[in-house]
């Protein structure tokens, strides 16, 4: 068989035709955070996973973005914002906590 510069095949009763691209969408950027996988792009159907850095917390309960059929990552916006640290107790704090007890 051949294929001609026409996209037929010769005999004429077979053709070819070219398979459709497959869609990929560019890594984001989210400021204070890393993307897991650290590829520039990811495949439709694949996520991105965000983790915010040390001392930043992610804003609502969204943490992938995911490539669609479009090509486009699909997701809300997400941010990680600075953690004020309000009510949590870290593990510093328990250890001069009970180091103060001892030595009273």
């Amino acid at each position: 068989f051949t294929c001609g510069s026409d996209g037929n095949l010769s005999p004429a009763s077979i053709t070819c035709k070219a398979t459709d691209q497959e869609k990929t969408c560019a890594k984001p950027t989210i400021a204070h955070a890393s993307l897991t996988p650290d590829s520039a792009t990811v495949k439709e159907g694949e996520k991105y996973t965000v983790k915010c850095s040390e001392g930043y917390k992610l804003k609502g309960d969204v943490s992938t973005v995911t490539c669609g059929s479009d090509g486009r990552l699909t997701y809300t916006t997400i941010t990680c914002e600075k953690d004020s640290g309000v009510g949590r107790i870290t593990l510093s704090t328990l250890l001069l906590a009970a180091v103060a007890l001892l030595l009273n």
